[in-house]
């Protein structure tokens, strides 16, 4: 007697259609990790504007693979033999959907960024120059030792730069309540016609930002 297939060999299986699903489910996937790596390997920050069409674009493209992996889901479940209603079936496309939309829409939302960043510069490593830029704002990365201080010289939405828990405590004893911080924040950056990035992440702590008086 053949042995009975199971909801996991629906979710897992090795062969046909299930197979070539998960397949496609992982390569939907794949951007998470991609994102993960380059948020922590990036050296440059773009901070000025890109093009609403590409960032649009980018999201897009993310929501609509979110959209696809909560369908993987929802078809995956169908293939089952206790195959659910499809009052059940559309709960699980909603449930991931609601889950990997959002989020692959912010990593295609970073991938725009990082792409109109690599296209302005000829995708060459940086080379900084000290500039100072008001700063906006800071925080502390929740319950972690992180402190950042965020810069938006060109409305192009806020970029944080970490800082070191010495800037930190000066931002927090003389910045007075309800009041922009009244420090600058010395950071290096490389133009490229009206592109600007500056240097961060592996970069940036080669060559640490500094917190001083706005000239």
């Amino acid at each position: 007697m053949a042995k009975a297939t199971t909801l996991g060999d629906a979710y897992f299986g090795r062969a046909g259609a299930p197979r070539r699903i998960n397949i496609a489910m992982l390569a939907l996937m794949a951007p998470l990790p991609l994102a993960a790596i380059d948020i922590n390997t990036t050296r440059t920050v773009l901070i000025t504007p890109i093009s609403p069409a590409v960032r649009d674009m980018g999201i897009a493209i993310g929501v609509l693979g979110g959209l696809a992996i909560g369908a993987c889901f929802m078809v995956l479940t169908r293939m089952s033999p206790r195959r659910p209603g499809w009052g059940r079936s559309i709960g699980t496309f909603a449930f991931f959907s609601l889950i990997f939309a959002p989020l692959n829409g912010a990593i295609g939302g970073h991938f725009a960024w990082r792409l109109a960043d690599l296209y302005a510069f000829d995708w060459r490593a940086p080379v900084g120059t000290p500039k100072p830029y008001d700063v906006d704002s800071f925080q502390k990365a929740g319950r972690g030792t992180a402190k950042y201080a965020s810069i938006d010289p060109f409305n192009a939405g806020e970029t944080q730069v970490e800082i070191t828990d010495a800037d930190y405590q000066t931002l927090l004893k003389k910045t007075p309540r309800g009041h922009y911080p009244p420090f600058c924040l010395w950071v290096l950056q490389e133009q490229s016609g009206s592109a600007i990035r500056i240097l961060t992440g592996s970069a940036l702590r080669a060559h640490p930002s500094a917190l001083a008086s706005c000239p």
